[in-house]
């Protein structure tokens, strides 16, 4: 989640996103659309269907898989 990420067809905003929320909250949210790129299309559609399965709100977000703050430091500490 640190890494300086450069944009190419195969690392879009929408591969980054996905990314970033399967480390974070720990859900797969499928960004892949036709012919394999990831696109910001079809990772609505899947945010969008993930809602459907298990809705969430500013008052009930989804649980954490764990809290990000904590391994944020964790990896800072033993950065040299």
């Amino acid at each position: 989640m640190q890494a300086n990420v450069a944009w190419r067809y195969t690392n879009t905003c929408a591969s980054w996103a996905s990314e970033v929320v399967e480390e974070v909250v720990g859900e797969d949210v499928d960004a892949d659309d036709y012919g394999g790129f990831e696109t910001p299309r079809e990772l609505g559609r899947n945010i969008l269907l993930l809602e459907k399965q298990q809705p969430t709100t500013l008052f009930s977000p989804k649980p954490l898989q764990q809290n990000p703050a904590s391994s944020f430091m964790k990896k800072k500490a033993g950065a040299k």
